[in-house]
């Protein structure tokens, strides 16, 4: 009985299976007469030599960053230098906006203004031959308005270069700005950097091991620059002293009244009056034996000696 059941089931299986395999091709055999009745049409496929590929380290416009454009330059020297880094760097991250050497010099004199302008305008209008290269253009701006401290200069600005009221790492950066073209040693520097340091610092740097190096020196004055300023800030001002209740409440601090020991019109020397209260001797007369109160040399005691004596 179940050897018959398990054969009829594998007979349906198979006729299923032949209908499904037949159904499949008739359905193959009319999407064929579908394609054969369609018009014919020829793709020719484009080499793909022809087709550009994009390159990756090109930045598309929607890839570069947005920067803010650098502030105007004005013809400021010790500025030139770096107002021109600011454009380079503007150039290189946002290269699609500057495809050529003029579009770059525009943008440059776009930025300008005072006698920087009026030099860009002058040059533009009479269209100099380095009005065409950026490079040109950027070596021309340098040697009209980039003239930084160099040599005997940098060495006469060092001599002067003073830390005043202002911080010490803002005398730091003053420093290394000049000290760049200088040529100066390590050594050198130091001394210069520690002579224009405020009295107060070097006060503080003189009970400390000395700096192995410039560096180190700086970030010392730095440090205490800050602590000294913090301190300042912190400290109760004279006014707010007097207008404490606290103070106001407490009994003023009794002076002395006395009259101060003088021999002749030579006041009394520290020295002079310890040894006198040690030995228990007259603070006034210098003799042993009695106190400045019953000293028989001030006027009144002797007045009242001498009328004891008379009675």
């Amino acid at each position: 009985f179940f050897g018959l059941t398990e054969s009829s089931a594998l007979a349906q299986q198979e006729t299923l299976m032949t209908r499904h395999s037949q159904l499949l091709s008739d359905l193959m055999t009319s999407v064929r007469q579908i394609f054969d009745r369609l018009p014919s049409t020829s793709v020719t496929a484009s080499p793909a030599a022809s087709v550009p590929l994009p390159d990756s380290r090109v930045l598309s416009p929607l890839s570069e960053p947005r920067l803010p454009p650098p502030q105007h330059f004005s013809g400021d020297p010790s500025a030139c230098d770096g107002f021109l880094t600011q454009c380079s760097l503007t150039f290189e991250l946002q290269p699609s906006s500057f495809p050529s050497d003029r579009a770059k010099i525009a943008y440059v004199i776009t930025l300008l203004s005072g006698k920087a302008l009026s030099w860009a305008t002058a040059v533009w209008k009479a269209q100099a031959p380095f009005c065409t290269s950026y490079s040109a253009f950027e070596k021309e701006f340098k040697r009209v308005f980039d003239h930084p401290f160099s040599g005997r200069q940098a060495s006469k600005r060092l001599l002067t270069l003073r830390q005043g009221n202002g911080s010490a790492a803002e005398y730091a950066i003053q420093f290394r700005t000049v000290a760049a073209g200088s040529g100066w040693n390590n050594e050198a520097l130091m001394v210069c950097f520690l002579n224009g340091l405020s009295e107060a610092i070097k006060d503080d740097l003189a009970t400390r091991e000395p700096a192995v190096d410039l560096e180190t020196l700086m970030d010392q004055a730095i440090r205490l620059d800050n602590r000294l300023r913090e301190r300042s800030r912190n400290r109760p001002s004279v006014s707010s002293l007097s207008a404490s209740p606290a103070l106001a409440q407490m009994p003023p601090v009794p002076q002395d009244t006395s009259e101060p020991m003088q021999l002749g019109r030579a006041r009394l020397s520290p020295l002079e009056r310890d040894r006198r209260m040690r030995e228990r001797c007259c603070l006034y007369c210098g003799l042993y034996g009695h106190f400045r109160s019953t000293c028989p040399e001030l006027s009144g005691n002797a007045q009242s000696r001498t009328g004891k004596e008379g009675l």
